[in-house]
């Protein structure tokens, strides 16, 4: 394969990533066989990351600065020493950065694979033909035969197994939801219309990013891109669109079957401001960024109106990763109905079959949290509690997910602001359906859970 000077835009995110972060170094340490990058420069510096982690231990870091000087001794090449010297700008950015590990490595795998697969042939290698070559040894960066090779040695605690909750609601919605947010999941909402799905995910997704989660929040229904800004913004600042008076939540009370919210009348004598949006988000997302300009190293929204398929969603995180190193910790779809099927599909159920599968995919493709909704059966609309047999198109949905979760609400609930979340799907840790969670909020300030307890109601009666 032809050696070239200039870096593609995963080249250089996989060389940054070997150099800052210490679980892609290791596992690329272990089938490092330059030429790995096909690139002069980049596969120099990454045998410099490799030689120094084997060595010390640790990523190689600022140390580049060593290695380059060593090197700028011995070396004319200032074609070259110019292209370190732009990876040095781009490194200063990334030190301290957290990063989708699991995501990295496996780009590095596909990378390598296709470098090595152009050699092979000697001619370019398109990113469809890797997976229809057989008969040769793909690079594994993660041993998946091994996992359970040494467990009587194995030092674990079941009830804290390092997996990573990615961020996390208080009370009793946290414990109900807290130990499925996590990467690999794939979760979705299950609801009739107008039961406040977009408003749960659009929570979801601030939730997300005020713990410091990178969110990809992909709209493919009729809201436009203002509307989801607006709705943003009222959930950042906590302050509706117009002049009016809410009912916020303070308690929730439960009594022979009957459950109560309390409330208190809060008074809105002007609608957001970009004052008031622009103090609340420096208060939230201090941690984060400086201002609301900058959120997008963190938050990005497509909108994609009955248009969104698989395909687009992967084009566009695969650029981003690209161009910019950017992997999201959670990707939110409202909602997963209205992704359109791939081409040829025929039947409406196989199509929304092979969407949820991809779903499931994406999850472990990327080793994130996705999380939807999806529209329920005529049945559910007088339903008191949502359960197995209220999905709607196809029942397989039910297989895909790692977790259903349904939004239950009667007329008289949906006054009081309240919610009962229940497990439908729950593929770890056990669940009775019957269980639910009340949730009260406020959509006024886009907020559906702003008090949350637990309690089991008798089972409705039917009159004879």
């Amino acid at each position: 394969m032809k050696i070239q000077n200039e870096s593609g835009e995963l080249e250089t995110q996989i060389i940054v990533a070997m150099i800052t972060n210490k679980a892609v170094i290791d596992a690329v340490c272990q089938i490092w066989k330059p030429p790995m990058f096909g690139v002069r420069w980049l596969d120099m510096i990454g045998g410099w990351a490799v030689e120094h982690y084997q060595q010390h231990g640790e990523v190689l870091g600022s140390e580049i600065s060593v290695y380059l000087e060593e090197w700028v001794d011995t070396s004319r090449n200032t074609e070259d020493y110019d292209l370190v010297e732009r990876l040095l700008e781009t490194l200063s950015d990334r030190q301290e950065e957290k990063i989708n590990e699991e995501f990295y490595i496996k780009r590095a795998e596909f990378l390598f694979n296709r470098n090595n697969l152009e050699r092979l042939f000697d001619q370019p290698i398109t990113d469809d033909l890797i997976d229809t070559i057989g008969n040769w040894n793909p690079i594994q960066l993660h041993d998946e035969e091994e996992v359970f090779a040494a467990t009587e040695d194995m030092d674990f605690d079941f009830e804290d197994d390092g997996d990573e909750t990615l961020y996390k609601y208080n009370g009793a919605l946290g414990e109900f939801l807290n130990p499925m947010l996590q990467r690999d999941q794939f979760i979705s909402f299950l609801a009739p219309e107008k039961r406040g799905k977009t408003w749960w995910l659009m929570d979801a997704a601030h939730r997300a990013l005020r713990q410091s989660c990178k969110v990809a929040f992909f709209s493919a229904g009729d809201l436009s891109k203002g509307q989801l800004r607006k709705r943003f913004i009222v959930r950042v600042a906590q302050h509706p669109t117009r002049s009016c008076s809410l009912e916020f939540p303070v308690g929730l009370n439960f009594d022979e079957g009957e459950v109560d919210v309390e409330h208190d009348t809060r008074v809105f004598h002007s609608p957001v401001s970009p004052g008031i949006y622009k103090q609340k988000f420096r208060r939230q997302f201090r941690k984060l960024c400086r201002g609301p300009k900058d959120i997008s190293k963190y938050l990005r929204y497509y909108v994609y109106h009955n248009t969104l398929t698989m395909a687009r969603l992967n084009s566009v995180l695969d650029r981003r990763f690209a161009r910019e190193g950017w992997a999201p910790d959670v990707i939110i779809i409202d909602y997963a109905d209205l992704i359109v099927p791939p081409a040829g599909t025929k039947d409406v159920r196989d199509g929304t079959n092979q969407v949820w599968k991809s779903l499931r995919k994406l999850a472990m493709d990327r080793n994130c949290l996705v999380l939807t909704a999806t529209q329920a059966n005529a049945q559910a609309y007088g339903a008191n509690r949502l359960g197995m047999h209220n999905f709607s198109e196809d029942k397989r949905k039910l297989a895909h997910v790692t977790g259903m979760i349904g939004i239950n609400q009667t007329a008289e609930e949906k006054r009081m602001g309240l919610a009962r979340l229940n497990w439908i799907v729950r593929r770890e840790g056990e669940y009775d359906v019957a269980d639910c969670v009340y949730t009260a909020g406020c959509l006024g300030i886009g907020n559906p859970a702003m008090k949350s307890a637990f309690y089991k109601m008798p089972d409705p009666v039917d009159d004879e």
